[in-house]
């Protein structure tokens, strides 16, 4: 059998579990979860079962990491955008990979491809878009929030809901936030001023009216901006939110509905990853990555206290980058040593099992700046550039390591 048939024969099985519809919302089990939880928070915050259960790896002391071959020795390039392009963002839901390309000069756009065989599906053009934020959703759903400039960052324009394979649309209202959490098919959760707005889209393609409704008991607390830069994301029945103070800066992570539980301290929008129920979290520049509890108190393991990579997990800058995702049941940690000099500057690529116990951490060079990585099935994708100043132009996919499933 042809390695192409078994790529395209793995990726349709992957896909067969990525588009089983659950039987009710996500968002539905979120507002559920947080009423049981409202009503036993009434006996004490100390009563209450953990939003995040530890369930990061711990490594022990005696353990070195062990290294791959470089990944340029390993990876097969999928997608290689048009000239003038450069790659912002690439997600992988199904049998997609979804790619968002910002050209020199003209509209963004984003693409659908085939991701055994890297061909085009579809692609779609937003000619007045300054900025886009995509996501990808359950059941194979792509959200995009179309955004232009503003004081403090991106202002909402439109939310579109497309379909797997990009090819058909709904359009909903404007939004006031440029972040958004999608929990079903046709439904997103956003932070607006006040707690969470529920917007739930007709499916693509067909008729009908956007929706809003404001979920009760889901304040973000006081003298916080919603609008521009930030995340949220859902933990364990929970939404936990990445969002400024109303001057733009204390950027911390607070649950909806406990605004008075928060964590972190920094200029920016920190980098963080969920595995299971464990938020994975780095909070500042060149920070250690840790891991918060249901009280969003830190419970790192020590091997991350330890090693001289994850030290320095927090947002990219000129001197000093990294990344940080999840996928499964997988963390992944790119950074960039520059502490000699750029000519010098080192990458890397680490992994490790979230639910492991004792490791290990896999470590994998990687010959270029990593900018972007999505996971599905056995299969991780990357973006990287050459250079600090470059841009990634290409999606290359490497097996995952065995270790670190």
């Amino acid at each position: 059998m042809s390695s192409q048939i078994e790529d395209e024969l793995r990726v349709t099985f992957e896909a067969a579990s990525d588009f089983v519809q659950p039987r009710s919302a996500l968002a539905d089990r979120v507002r559920s979860a947080t009423r049981r939880r409202r009503r036993r928070l009434t006996t004490g915050f100390a009563a209450t079962a953990c939003v995040l259960v530890a369930a990061g790896s711990a490594y022990v002391a005696a353990h070195s990491h062990s290294s791959l071959p470089a990944a340029g020795q390993q990876g097969r390039v999928l997608v290689t955008v048009p000239r003038g392009d450069s790659l912002v963002w690439i997600g992988v839901s199904g049998r997609y990979l979804y790619a968002e390309m910002g050209p020199k000069n003209g509209p963004f756009s984003v693409a659908a491809y085939n991701r055994a065989s890297g061909r085009l599906v579809s692609r779609v053009v937003f000619p007045k878009a300054d900025e886009l934020e995509p996501y990808t959703g359950p059941g194979g759903s792509v959200w995009v929030v179309v955004g232009q400039l503003g004081y403090f960052g991106q202002r909402p324009v439109k939310t579109w809901l497309l379909s797997p394979d990009l090819r058909l649309r709904s359009i909903g209202p404007k939004v006031a936030s440029t972040f958004l959490e999608p929990v079903s098919r046709t439904t997103a959760l956003i932070p607006v001023e006040g707690g969470l707005l529920e917007l739930t889209m007709p499916p693509p393609g067909r008729p009908g009216h956007a929706t809003e409704q404001r979920e009760p008991g889901t304040g973000l607390g006081h003298a916080v901006m919603t609008t521009g830069l930030g995340w949220a994301t859902v933990l364990d029945g929970r939404v936990a939110v990445d969002l400024p103070d109303n001057d733009g800066y204390d950027y911390h992570v607070v649950i909806a509905g406990h605004p008075g539980v928060k964590y972190g301290n920094a200029n920016t929008p920190q980098p963080a990853a969920v595995a299971g129920d464990s938020l994975w979290f780095a909070n500042g520049l060149g920070r250690p990555l840790v891991r918060l509890n249901g009280q969003l108190k830190p419970t790192t393991p020590g091997f991350v206290a330890a090693d001289p990579v994850l030290k320095h997990v927090g947002a990219a800058d000129i001197l000093d980058g990294s990344g940080l995702w999840s996928a499964d049941a997988t963390i992944w940690v790119a950074s960039l040593d520059v502490r000699h000099s750029l000519a010098s500057a080192r990458h890397s690529l680490m992994c490790f099992p979230a639910q492991s116990q004792d490791g290990p951490v896999v470590t994998m060079p990687v010959h270029g700046y990593v900018w972007g990585l999505a996971e599905a099935g056995q299969t991780v994708y990357l973006t990287t550039s050459r250079s600090l100043n470059g841009t990634p132009t290409s999606v290359t996919s490497y097996p995952v390591p065995a270790a670190c499933r």
